[in-house]
């Protein structure tokens, strides 16, 4: 795709506050760090053996999915209802489920991503509530594989958790389109106009809307989208937290 096909067509939405969008993610990076280091200095985590060459490296049961997450997932939703309360009947509702239903969630949400974005309560709760684990993972393990993805991996998925990007950036050295994945923060390249959503590699398939330094990706064929942050426009690195909060406002008009 040329850049004669893009289109200034992304609005912010007025619908958001985005103070507020900021507390709450701010407040829950929080909650992250301390949580990592809870995990951390009392040696919770526990990981199965990972084949660094099979991808994803976190492979069915790489992660035992037992009560301290329960717990945790918990904790997490008390936290939303405190931040939320206009929706804490439904944080209520999610909060209530019982161990058994938490670990089949949690088994289809890790390993056969079949908790989707569509069902946003859900997604959002069991993404905090992993997020810490796998970010581990991906601090321990995801090194290791760096320099063979940099030149070899091509994938719409996360090497390390299979999940789908949630945002992207080109960036400020070679203005490669870099992926993020929203579970565990791994960062790689993929092609410049593919969707990260369905994997298609047609060129003619994809719209980019432009605003500025954001952009959002939009496949024809599947529907889906990804929000893109141009580096190349900004000074400083690409910060995951606020580069998230300010997609978050953004909509194709």
């Amino acid at each position: 795709m040329s850049d004669s096909t893009e289109k200034t067509l992304v609005r912010l939405s007025e619908n958001l506050d985005l103070a507020k969008v900021y507390r709450i993610a701010l407040a829950f990076y929080r909650e992250e760090r301390a949580e990592i280091k809870k995990i951390r200095k009392n040696k919770l985590l526990h990981f199965r053996d990972v084949d660094i060459s099979k991808f994803p490296l976190m492979q069915d049961l790489s992660l035992s999915i037992d009560k301290e997450y329960f717990f945790y997932f918990k904790k997490i939703a008390a936290a939303l209802m405190h931040l939320e309360p206009s929706i804490e009947d439904q944080i209520r509702k999610e909060k209530n489920i019982g161990f058994a239903e938490f670990k089949a969630c949690s088994y289809r949400f890790l390993y056969e991503g079949l908790i989707k974005e569509s069902d946003q309560l859900l997604f959002f709760l069991l993404n905090k509530t992993y997020r810490p684990a796998l970010i581990m993972f991906k601090n321990r393990y995801g090194y290791r594989i760096k320099s063979y993805i940099k030149e070899n991996y091509r994938d719409n998925r996360c090497p390390v958790c299979w999940a789908a990007a949630d945002i992207g950036y080109l960036s400020s050295e070679d203005s490669a389109r870099i992926l993020v994945c929203p579970r565990c923060d791994m960062q790689w390249r993929y092609l410049r106009t593919g969707c990260s959503v369905c994997g298609t590699k047609e060129s003619e398939s994809m719209d980019i809307y432009v605003k500025g330094d954001k952009r959002i990706y939009y496949c024809k064929k599947c529907g889906g989208s990804l929000p893109v942050i141009d580096m190349r426009e900004k000074f400083g690195d690409f910060n995951p937290i606020t580069e998230r909060v300010e997609a978050s406002i953004l909509k194709i008009g």
